[in-house]
């Protein structure tokens, strides 16, 4: 099985829905690397805590927000750093071993677990301890300056922007295909852990690429999967005036990575 770029859809942009649906090739700032040239990382249009989010904001709708452990646990799944980082895996395999190994996606993970079993976790001494662990080192790893801070930290540039029509930035976020993505994808990694200030701007696409499946006559079949937003990890972009990306230019912001 081949996965080839589906483009075709990705013209349609535009301002969100009312359902939290994005639309089909709305920019998406990937935020990787993000972080002031002088000081530690830093959000890109999103706060890197979820502390005063609740359930009523997009992408949070019908989520446990008011449990700290889960807000704890939603901050982990979208961060991109998880996408190079193995060692949060086992929050995922714990929530749900199986979903986990077929999607490698932590932010689905996370909305499909039931109440039940959110509560249950965190109701855990030994998962809280984990994951008050990993947040520590979180912390740590964002509040520390990276190369580019302690070598370049006095210099004029603040902020690069890097167009790509693809970044390779994990499983979970299907806006890739090949070369090209995982060129940007790994330039965009090595940035955020060199701390380096860069905004990677690409697409998102509606149905990203296709999977090439063989059928039982041995003819090649196109499939094409929904990139359903509220199950990527990703949030709505919102401008000064709290419009999406003031005024819907811009369609999704992830959260950065630390460096």
């Amino acid at each position: 099985m081949t996965d080839k770029p589906e483009k075709g859809d990705s013209a349609n942009s535009g301002r969100p829905a009312a359902t939290g649906r994005m639309p089909a090739g709305a920019p998406v700032a990937a935020g990787i690397g993000a972080r002031d040239a002088t000081g530690p990382a830093d959000a890109i249009h999103a706060p890197d805590t979820l502390a005063g989010q609740d359930a009523s904001h997009i992408p949070f709708r019908g989520m446990p927000m008011e449990i700290e452990s889960f807000r704890h646990l939603a901050e982990f799944a979208l961060d991109l750093r998880w996408a190079w980082n193995a060692n949060d895996d086992w929050v995922w395999r714990r929530i749900d071993p199986v979903l986990w190994d077929l999607t490698h996606n932590p932010w689905a993970v996370l909305r499909a677990a039931s109440r039940a079993r959110i509560e249950h976790l965190c109701a855990d001494a030994q998962f809280r301890g984990k994951l008050d662990e990993l947040r520590r080192i979180r912390r740590e790893r964002r509040d520390k300056p990276g190369w580019f801070q302690q070598a370049h930290g006095h210099g004029a540039l603040r902020c690069v922007a890097y167009f790509s029509m693809e970044f390779m930035l994990g499983e979970a976020l299907p806006i890739y295909s090949g070369g090209l993505g995982n060129v940007a994808g790994d330039q965009l990694k090595a940035a955020s852990d060199m701390g380096v200030p860069v905004v990677g701007v690409g697409l998102l696409y509606q149905q990203g690429y296709f999977r090439q499946v063989i059928d039982r006559d041995g003819a090649q079949q196109a499939m094409y999967p929904y990139n359903d937003p509220g199950q990527l990890p990703i949030r709505p972009l919102r401008g000064p005036d709290g419009e999406y990306g003031g005024g819907g230019r811009m369609g999704v912001a992830t959260v950065p990575s630390s460096g």
